[in-house]
Formats: C-alpha cells, sequence, structure tokens
C-alpha cells in the first residue's frame, strides 16, 4: 500500500490512529487523514500561502480537465494501448484530486472549471473518432502532461507547505512515467491503424 509520508512523519501518524502513550502529539495543523482505497496521509489545515493556494487552484484544474478529456477518449481512440491510457489517466487524475482535497481539508473546490485550452482539446477530441481521434488525443495530452510535471516539480521544490511538497515530489515519479508512456505510443503506433492522411499520426 502506498503511503505519502516519510518515516519520520509515518511515526507521528501512528500516534493518531493508536493513540501511544507518552509520545508526543503530532503537531495542531498536521492531523490524519484518508482517501478511498486506503492510503494514509498526512492532512494540513492551513493556513496556505498564496503560492500554494495557486498550486492547488491549477493543479485542481488539470486533474479535472485531465478526466473530463480521458473519459472521453477512451471511447474515441481505436489505438488500445491509447485507449488503455486514457483509462489509467481518468483513473490516476481522479485519485490525485481526492488525494488533494483530503490532505488539505478540501481547501481544493467541489465545482471546477476547466481552462479554455483544455476544452479545446476536449471538444476536438469530441469531435473526432478512430485513429485520428489517436493523433488529436495523443498530441494535445502530450504538452498538458508536460505543463502539470512542470506544476508539481516547482511544488516540490519550493512548496511552503510540507504536506504538499511530498505529495508532489511523491506524484513527479509517477508523471514522468506517464509522459514516457504516451511518447512511446506516439512512436510506435502500428501503421495499420492510420487512414489517409494520418500519415503524420505516429509521431509527436
Amino acid at each position: 500500500m502506498n503511503r505519502f509520508v516519510t518515516p519520520a512523519v509515518a511515526m507521528c501518524l501512528s500516534v493518531v490512529v493508536i493513540g501511544c502513550s507518552g509520545s508526543a502529539p503530532a503537531s495542531p495543523s498536521s492531523l490524519q487523514g484518508a482517501v478511498p482505497g486506503g492510503r494514509i496521509l498526512i492532512v494540513d489545515e492551513g493556513p496556505y500561502t498564496s503560492g500554494d493556494l495557486n498550486f492547488l487552484t491549477a493543479a485542481s484544474r488539470m486533474h479535472q480537465a485531465f478526466i473530463q478529456i480521458s473519459r472521453v477518449a477512451e471511447h474515441r481512440v481505436a489505438y488500445p494501448r491509447l485507449k488503455l491510457f486514457a483509462q489509467q489517466m481518468v483513473q490516476e487524475n481522479t485519485e490525485r484530486l481526492d488525494i488533494l482535497r483530503a490532505s488539505t481539508r478540501n481547501a481544493v473546490s467541489q465545482n471546477i472549471s476547466i481552462e479554455a485550452a483544455h476544452q479545446d482539446l476536449l471538444n476536438s477530441v469530441m469531435a473526432t473518432s478512430g485513429n485520428p481521434a489517436d493523433r488529436v488525443y495523443a498530441e494535445g495530452m502530450l504538452p498538458a502532461l508536460e505543463a502539470l510535471h512542470a506544476l508539481y516539480m516547482q511544488e516540490a521544490a519550493s512548496g511552503s507547505s510540507s504536506v504538499l511538497r511530498q505529495l508532489a515530489s511523491d506524484f513527479v515519479v509517477r508523471l514522468s512515467n506517464y509522459l514516457g508512456d504516451l511518447r512511446e505510443l506516439g512512436r510506435h503506433r502500428p501503421r495499420a491503424q492510420r487512414r489517409d492522411g494520418d500519415a503524420e499520426a505516429a509521431e509527436i
């Protein structure tokens, strides 16, 4: 089971969970919390700096956009491996939103609007199907994931909240893997699945 805590924090967390006597209590702003799937988290109750709030807003909007785009792509793309990638994106980004909400006592809004560029990509995926949808989805998601990776890298390096820094550091590794997977999918989509006029679809 994945845990988003360092060994030192885990010791404090065990005090919250099992109530060990004689141990130092956890910080008032860091309490135990949980998200679906049984992961144990440290909760940062704030207050948050403007930089951390900007991160939470930007990250949540991107996660919400990737959920919506990938949910449509699941039913539009032709390449089975890309379809599986879209399914993974829905699951991963849904989980990330849950984690951000749980670890910040719901500082992340339940009603999230997506940015215009992501809405444009969503509309483009909805307007295509088959092999053209493969290209639209893969080419659109690559820079979007790169932007999310850069956002989490920045938070991991300079965020004010130790909880958010740890969460960001953990997710950067997974994001790097997803970027590698998407680049590989772009290079190796079978020629047999390309339509006329889609000769460049394999290159991202």
